[in-house]
Parts: structure tokens; C-alpha cells; sequence
């Protein structure tokens, strides 16, 4: 019969301030992301309703 052997993990403490940091910065550019998408939903919008008054005239 084979020994099972089990992996020690190395639990190492993560700092908090590395870990808040990290998460801040994801925040950041969550936000980023989520103004670029508002305005390209707007370029959409106009463009569209430029679209329905061409076709209109």
C-alpha cells in the first residue's frame, strides 16, 4: 500500500495593509470601467437616435 503524504501549506500571515491596498485598487478601476461603459452606452444611445431622425427626414 502506497503512504498518503499531505502538503504542509505554508500559511504565511498576508498583510492587511498589502490586502486593502490591493483591494482599493481593484475598486479603482471597477470604477474606471464602469464610467468608460457608461459613456460608451451614451455614444450608443445618440448614435441611435441620430439614426431613427435620418431616417425620419
Amino acid at each position: 500500500m502506497k503512504k498518503e503524504t499531505k502538503k504542509i501549506e505554508s500559511q504565511t500571515p498576508v498583510p492587511v495593509e498589502s490586502s486593502v491596498e490591493a483591494l482599493q485598487g481593484r475598486i479603482a478601476h471597477l470604477e474606471m470601467g464602469n464610467v468608460y461603459l457608461e459613456k460608451l452606452n451614451a455614444l450608443v444611445q445618440m448614435q441611435e437616435k441620430l439614426q431613427i431622425k435620418s431616417k425620419c427626414k
